[in-house]
């Protein structure tokens, strides 16, 4: 009997820690094929909709390539809602994991600072 493959359609979030906490956004779609597409945001950066090539899901196996910004994206579906992988650009390799949600999150930053000030 063949695996069933997952469907991850949809808007997975996580957060990257390389120095800052920086939101990382998957927007998975599927295609007529069965096969996936997906574009990446990273809202703290103000990037939005970069076009991710050569995404294959496999199994539990996600993996994804951000051409435009040399980034790589390789991670497993551990349950329905959470992949659990690697991000890899340039010399980093980070641990990433993303979830499944509804809505993107807002950012926490306060754009009205209170004292006392931490800097």
């Amino acid at each position: 009997m063949m695996a069933q493959q997952k469907n991850i359609t949809g808007i997975w979030e996580g957060k990257l820690n390389a120095g800052v906490e920086i939101r990382i956004v998957f927007h998975f779609t599927k295609n007529a094929d069965g096969t996936y597409a997906a574009s990446l945001d990273s809202p703290d950066q103000g990037a939005k909709g970069i076009v991710c090539s050569n995404v294959l899901v496999l199994n539990d196996s996600v993996n994804l390539e951000i051409i435009s910004i040399k980034g790589f994206f390789k991670g497993l579906l551990t349950n329905d809602s959470v992949i659990a992988g690697k991000w890899m650009q340039g010399p980093a390799s980070l641990p990433l994991t993303v979830k499944r949600v509804l809505q993107v999150s807002n950012a926490k930053r306060p754009q009205t600072p209170q004292p006392p000030f931490s800097y």
